[in-house]
């Protein structure tokens, strides 16, 4: 009999900056791909993938896939902007 570890990986803890570069560059670009993001962000795929299901638990971010090529686009909520205008100051990139 084998078993299957169905365990969901999980941050163990946030990183902040990290988490700043992540919103900060959705900010910046509004819709972008996951992978792309991933290599503007020079963080790992898989570590990305981790930090968005936070995002997307915490509100900040939104999901949806676009009809012509099928890929995941991610850009920031309501929620997300705001918090890059209030506590991230981030309103001068634009």
């Amino acid at each position: 009999m084998v078993i299957m570890n169905t365990k969901k990986k999980e941050l163990q803890r946030i990183d902040w900056n990290v988490t700043k570069r992540i919103l900060i560059k959705l900010y910046i670009t509004g819709i972008i791909t996951k992978t792309d993001l991933a290599t503007k962000c020079n963080i790992s795929y898989d570590k990305l993938v981790l930090y968005l299901d936070w995002l997307e638990i915490m509100d900040m971010i939104d999901r949806n896939i676009e009809k012509d090529t099928q890929l995941e686009g991610i850009k920031l909520s309501e929620t997300g902007i705001y918090f890059c205008n209030k506590k991230l100051s981030v309103n001068y990139f634009r």
